[in-house]
């Protein structure tokens, strides 16, 4: 009987090691960071920095894109993300991100006539394509909120690091103004 009560240990010893390699393996990230780079640097970036400020603390990006953002007026309340916390039997608790659903907007081109329209559920919105503001104010009123049309540059600190796709996303977003507006950190999980 004791030498089973052996067997047994030591099956259950090497089941719990390869469970914990297989954990470790799958918590693993492959990311590729910019040179001169540190976690700890980045959380020294604060909103209103200005650019030249950020690339002395992080170096320079390892890519870099600008997009200009156009004008919309929405028809609702701004959507606000929710977090939900899951707590895991095991070590870690997992946090998911529940997309919002915003209200509809109209979005206008540089025309200053409606493009595009977004969240159209209820296909009031449709008919309004090709119009211009004052159209768009006569037809629905005036919207919950406008969102004016800006530019704005993302600084690309991390990317991933061959073809698993699992890693961790470090970016910097400047306004027109070349001001920090906001930072961006999370993990992507393959």
């Amino acid at each position: 009987m004791n030498r089973w009560r052996q067997w047994l240990m030591i099956g259950g010893g090497v089941i719990v090691l390869a469970l914990g390699a297989l954990t470790a393996a799958s918590l693993m990230t492959h990311t590729r960071y910019a040179p001169g780079f540190t976690e700890a640097a980045f959380e020294k970036v604060s909103t209103g920095a200005k650019a030249e400020d950020v690339l002395a603390l992080l170096g320079q990006p390892l890519s870099r894109r600008t997009e200009r953002s156009p004008e919309r007026w929405c028809y609702g309340d701004r959507p606000m993300a929710e977090v939900e916390e899951k707590k895991s039997w095991f070590f870690w608790s997992t946090h998911r991100f529940k997309l919002p659903v915003g209200p509809p907007c109209v979005v206008f081109d540089d025309a200053e006539k409606v493009h595009q329209v977004v969240r159209d559920r209820e296909g009031r919105f449709g008919a309004l394509m090709g119009k211009t503001k004052p159209d768009v104010l006569q037809a629905v009123g005036e919207p919950k909120y406008k969102e004016p049309a800006t530019t704005y540059t993302v600084l690309y600190f991390s990317e991933p690091d061959g073809d698993d796709v699992s890693f961790k996303h470090y970016a910097v977003v400047l306004d027109a103004n070349d001001r920090v507006s906001d930072r961006m950190h999370y993990t992507i999980w393959d």
